[in-house]
């Protein structure tokens, strides 16, 4: 309907193309056909009011849910913000923003009456998202999905967000603010924002809800995963933190304060790692790709393309296929959970590079231990084939 009408009006496919309104067809490539059929759109504005895209709901079960026009020469979905045209104003006013996953939520805080509300468009908060909300607010309260990726998105939107004051927004008993005020009124969501938790009790929670156990090592583990967090912040907040700490894991105060003085003065021993051993890059690998899955799920295809096996190395294999069969990580194995929450505080400075270099690399180690195979198979030829694309991924990888 879109495409007809547009036709109709003198629009030219080839501009319609560009614009991301409609598809070519892969089999005839005179064909075209609109881009959001059988689906509600939702015009996506830039700060002078100008339509620059759409977001998509499904209303047919089809998949994907959520569909975004494809990024363009005036849309950029990792620069733009869902609401900010109607919300900037009272961002300042109420100085402080929250934040949400997806437009559908945003429209649902704003329809009962809370204005200063934006969302990021299907993918993970960034530096970009920042520094577009410092311009009204140094104040941002995070209101992101109450299910696994959500929890993950969270701890990854608070490393990008860490010179802002954070608070989150956890929403009971609902698996995302939409949910939640479909039975409940604008006072009771008003009530979680009053009641929202600093971004340290939040990877607190988050750190003890993936642990399954509370034993003494499971808990030292904790603590370790924590101090990172700690250590650069000012004396009063780092007693805050520990009081927190010491209620939370139940453990005495001065312990909490010694380890991480035992943390603060080690912590440059610990950095010292062998350089460059194979194990070491291939798990540094699979944690900067795991972090890109959380924080883009739409990267999971790309993922199976290149590592048709999955990852070699076990916990990142159990991670992996938790995401993918979208299991409950709190039945990640002691290990594997510890593992996550080290991937959920990863700080990545350059994210595609990162993702490119992690996938090239473990694809690398993934064929050569098919070409071995082939080699005990006696299949000469196939191991030849597979030692050319070695080469060619060598050359992409040192560029």
């Amino acid at each position: 309907l879109l495409l007809k009408s547009f036709n109709r009006k003198g629009y030219l496919n080839d501009i319609l193309f560009q614009a991301g309104l409609i598809i070519q067809s892969k089999k005839n490539p005179n064909k075209f056909y609109d881009r959001f059929r059988n689906r509600v759109m939702i015009p996506i504005y830039n700060l002078h009011n100008q339509v620059i895209g759409y977001g998509a709901r499904s209303i047919d079960q089809s998949e994907p849910k959520y569909l975004n026009s494809p990024d363009s020469s005036i849309f950029n979905k990792h620069k733009v913000l869902y609401n900010l045209n109607l919300a900037a104003q009272s961002i300042r006013k109420n100085d402080f923003a929250i934040i949400c996953e997806g437009y559908m939520d945003a429209i649902a805080i704003a329809s009962a009456g809370i204005e200063n509300v934006v969302a990021t468009l299907g993918t993970a908060f960034t530096q970009d998202h920042a520094k577009l909300l410092s311009r009204y607010t140094q104040n941002l309260y995070f209101c992101y999905d109450s299910d696994n990726p959500g929890q993950i998105a969270t701890i990854r939107a608070i490393q990008i967000a860490q010179n802002f004051n954070i608070k989150v927004i956890q929403i009971p008993n609902a698996k995302d603010p939409d949910e939640f005020l479909r039975s409940h009124s604008t006072q009771d969501f008003q009530r979680l924002i009053k009641s929202a938790i600093s971004s340290f009790e939040f990877q607190l929670d988050f750190q003890i809800a993936n642990t399954p156990d509370r034993s003494i090592e499971s808990r030292a583990q904790i603590l370790r995963n924590l101090f990172p967090i700690i250590k650069n912040e000012k004396p009063i907040e780092q007693r805050e933190y520990i009081r927190q700490i010491a209620i939370k894991l139940l453990i005495d105060e001065t312990t909490v304060l010694r380890e991480l003085n035992l943390s603060l003065n080690t912590s440059k021993k610990s950095i010292k790692q062998p350089k460059h051993s194979r194990t070491g890059s291939i798990i540094s690998g699979g944690r900067f790709i795991i972090a890109m899955i959380l924080d883009h799920p739409e990267m999971i295809g790309n993922v199976k393309e290149f590592l048709p096996e999955g990852f070699e190395d076990k916990l990142h294999q159990e991670i992996y296929q938790a995401i993918q069969n979208n299991t409950d990580f709190e039945k990640l194995s002691l290990e594997s959970s510890q593992e996550l929450a080290l991937i959920a505080n990863l700080q990545i400075h350059d994210e595609i590079k990162s993702y490119q270099d992690s996938l090239y690399l473990l694809r690398i180690d993934y064929l050569k231990r098919r070409k071995k195979t082939c080699i005990n198979g006696g299949q000469y030829s196939d191991a030849e084939k597979i030692q050319k694309e070695i080469n060619e991924l060598n050359a992409e990888f040192s560029r």
